[in-house]
């Protein structure tokens, strides 16, 4: 394999890594804990999120294949209204603005990496509704489906290995088949599937990338401890997703799981801060990652 090719596969590695729905909000359906009990019809909302992630290795067929020094500092900015027309139903349109910093570095012989980008990523824009089929003071069960448009609107450089951008269109749906409040405890399971449009300008080449769809699987269940604060744990499966560069398949599809611990606290009636934990259990295809999260939410 020359040293090109080589540099090539291992920049596909790596952005395939950055693909992987733990990874970015733009990139694949990951949520978290009570994401999908809808706000009263009328509410406004702002909600901040942070999160540094790091890896330190490349994966590829389930095996190690490179040492990494991946950081990432994201937030993303995001403006949520709800309104109900009926009891039984509720609908939100949001509003998601990613940004942030990130380095990755990877040694090699001629096909090392050094690279750091920062900047805008691609803006998503996504509507949801919710039939509530059981509303009780003691029990409320929902069936939630949400559409995602994220076009390319983030900052893109075909000559660097990470970008904020992705130099395509996503199209995410999303379905909640069971969200469940019953007392003190919440639980919710979520499926989604991501389709992308091609990449025409991959790499310094100037590269076809194509890429198929991602399916991602969640579950998350979380305890109310106080009026005031609750616990929640979250696992996230990820599967799919194999590249093809100028016609040729890449045999990259991926399955990935990821766990998380969560806690909430709300600090007054209109204000909430949730603080997060998660890492990678298992990737065959990628970085393996560990996250810390922080989330600010104010509603009016």
């Amino acid at each position: 394999m020359g040293k090109k090719k080589t540099r090539w596969w291992i920049i596909g590695i790596v952005l395939f890594a950055l693909a992987v729905p733990t990874f970015c909000f733009a990139a694949g359906e990951d949520t978290d804990p009570r994401d999908y009990i809808p706000a009263p019809g009328g509410t406004d909302a702002f909600i901040l999120y942070y999160r540094n992630i790091s890896g330190d290795q490349i994966r590829a067929g389930g095996k190690y294949v490179s040492s990494a020094d991946l950081r990432l500092d994201v937030a993303f900015a995001r403006y949520a209204h709800y309104w109900a027309p009926t009891d039984k139903l509720t609908f939100v349109a949001n509003a998601v603005v990613p940004f942030g910093s990130q380095h990755l570095q990877v040694p090699g012989n001629g096909t090392s990496i050094n690279d750091t980008s920062s900047g805008l990523g691609d803006i998503a824009l996504a509507g949801a509704g919710w039939w509530n089929f059981v509303k009780s003071p003691s029990l409320s069960f929902w069936n939630m489906l949400c559409i995602y448009a994220i076009p390319p609107t983030g900052e893109y450089d075909k000559n660097k290995s990470v970008n904020f951008g992705t130099n395509r269109w996503d199209f995410r749906i999303v379905y909640a088949p069971i969200i469940i409040s019953a007392g003190n405890f919440t639980f919710e399971t979520v499926g989604a599937v991501d389709f992308y449009t091609n990449n025409n300008n991959y790499t310094s080449a100037g590269l076809d990338l194509k890429q198929d769809p991602i399916y991602s699987v969640n579950a998350h269940v979380s305890y109310n401890v106080t009026k005031a604060m609750w616990v929640g744990a979250t696992y996230d499966l990820h599967t799919g997703g194999e590249t093809e560069i100028n016609g040729v398949k890449q045999g990259d599809s991926f399955i990935e799981h990821f766990v998380m611990g969560s806690v909430g606290i709300q600090t007054t009636p209109n204000t909430t801060l949730l603080f997060q934990y998660g890492t990678d259990v298992s990737l065959d295809q990628g970085t393996p990652t560990n996250q810390f999260r922080i989330r600010f939410a104010y509603s009016w």
